[in-house]
This record gives structure tokens, C-alpha cells and sequence, in this order.
């Protein structure tokens, strides 16, 4: 999601200033962007993981219809506020995906013969 939130950005800023000079941005400056990107959600995940600790849980469960009678404990991670973590990674991902809508709804119209994102398939 960061790789391609950063590729509509530099879209974006490469056709909205076009033919200004200044504006591009180098390729350090692309990978600073991806590592910001990236870093909000370990954040929000390392957050999650010291202030409500994950435990495990022993699921058992008994098969007496077989021969021989089966006997399987698997595992299964929680935390108290799961849901809400959740919702925290899962809206700070749907932040990113409505700013990537909105820069390919500004850059929708890009008609460029040296731009190759924008030829048709079949041309």
C-alpha cells in the first residue's frame, strides 16, 4: 500500500506541475515517503502489542465418532480490545486507499505519449 500510495503521489506531482521546475521529487525523497507510510502502521501494531498483550488460548476439541477417538488442541491469539485495534489498522489503511482515490481522480485524465501508465492495452 505505501508503494503504491507513493507512485500516485509522484504521478500527481509530476502532472500537476508540468513544465515547472523544482517540483520533482528525487528518489530518496520517494523511499523517505514509503518509510513514513510504513511506519504509521508498526506503529499503531507495536502500540497494540505493549499496551493490550496478546495471549494464547488452548482450543480442544474431542472426536469420539473416529477409530480411534481423536484428541486436537490448537491455538488461537487474542487481546482484550481486538476488535478496536482493528478498527484503528484497518481505518489507517482505508485513509491511505481514500487519499490514493482522490489522487487518481485528480490524475484521471493524464494524456501524455511518453507517460506509459496512461496507452491503452490493446493499442
Amino acid at each position: 500500500l505505501a508503494t503504491l500510495f507513493t507512485k500516485m503521489l509522484r504521478i500527481y506531482r509530476v502532472f500537476a506541475y508540468f513544465g515547472r521546475t523544482g517540483k520533482l521529487w528525487s528518489d530518496s525523497v520517494l523511499i523517505i515517503i514509503i518509510l513514513i507510510v510504513t511506519l504509521g502502521k508498526i506503529t499503531i501494531v507495536v502500540a497494540w502489542a505493549i499496551t493490550d498483550a496478546f495471549y494464547l488460548e488452548d482450543i480442544e476439541t474431542y472426536n469420539l465418532d473416529t477409530t480411534p477417538p481423536r484428541y486436537k488442541v490448537s491455538q488461537k491469539c487474542y487481546s482484550e480490545h481486538m476488535g478496536v485495534w482493528l478498527a484503528v489498522v484497518f481505518s489507517y489503511s482505508g485513509v491511505l486507499l481514500f487519499v490514493l482515490l482522490l489522487l487518481a481522480f485528480k490524475t484521471r485524465k493524464i494524456r501524455r505519449e511518453n507517460f506509459k501508465d496512461t496507452k491503452k492495452v490493446n493499442a
